[in-house]
């Protein structure tokens, strides 16, 4: 029961450690791996000769395949949920992978400035809900019992996304319409300037 206790402790942490990572990571674009770089030539005048004038081998080529397939990821069609089952502890999904999916899928459609999860509609769960299933996470609880999971995960984590979402700009801008020029790129900017009014109202605390 000890070691069941210090492993979902392990789980929050590293979920926790996982959602740092997204939001410090959720405005960076994609960076390609650079297909023509290669390493230095050997020192070995031989070895050199050989290599430039050697016809590739079908090792070298399979070598070739294997090490593109590599920094390309996934083949396409593998969903980024396939083959993990999720853990679901005291009402809550606690897989950390699943967990950082959720706040992924969750960046990816802020049409609404809904900064307190009581503001969140119940529509805007639903569909959240419905492209989690798309991930490809298995479960062994019935899909009711993983959308109530679900639904107080989201619960859960809900300030903190929006605190992580709110703190950086915040701290950086102080008056509102520097706020207001310098939304989220997740974000569109009549949401924004909205999140931002809500948010240096007078009953708000930032």
């Amino acid at each position: 029961m000890a070691k069941k206790g210090k492993a979902r402790v392990r789980n929050e942490a590293t979920s926790t450690l996982q959602d740092d990572q997204i939001s410090n990571q959720i405005e960076e674009e994609n960076v390609e791996t650079n297909p023509n770089h290669s390493e230095a030539p050997s020192s070995n005048p031989s070895t050199n000769e050989v290599c430039s004038s050697a016809p590739p081998t079908k090792r070298h080529k399979k070598d070739h395949a294997i090490g593109e397939q590599n920094v390309r990821g996934k083949a396409k069609g593998v969903k980024s949920g396939e083959g993990i089952e999720v853990e679901i502890y005291d009402g809550r999904i606690v897989t950390p992978k699943a967990v950082s999916e959720i706040h992924v899928l969750f960046h990816q459609k802020i049409n609404g400035a809904w900064i307190s999860y009581s503001e969140y509609p119940k529509s805007e769960l639903d569909t959240l809900f419905a492209r989690y299933l798309t991930v490809g996470f298995s479960h062994r609880q019935t899909e009711e019992e993983v959308k109530q999971a679900f639904e107080n995960s989201v619960r859960y984590r809900y300030a903190d996304w929006m605190l992580r979402i709110r703190k950086p700009i915040f701290k950086k801008h102080q008056t509102r319409e520097a706020r207001y020029k310098n939304p989220p790129s997740f974000i569109p900017i009549n949401v924004w300037k909205e999140m931002v009014d809500k948010w240096m109202g007078a009953n708000w605390q930032v």
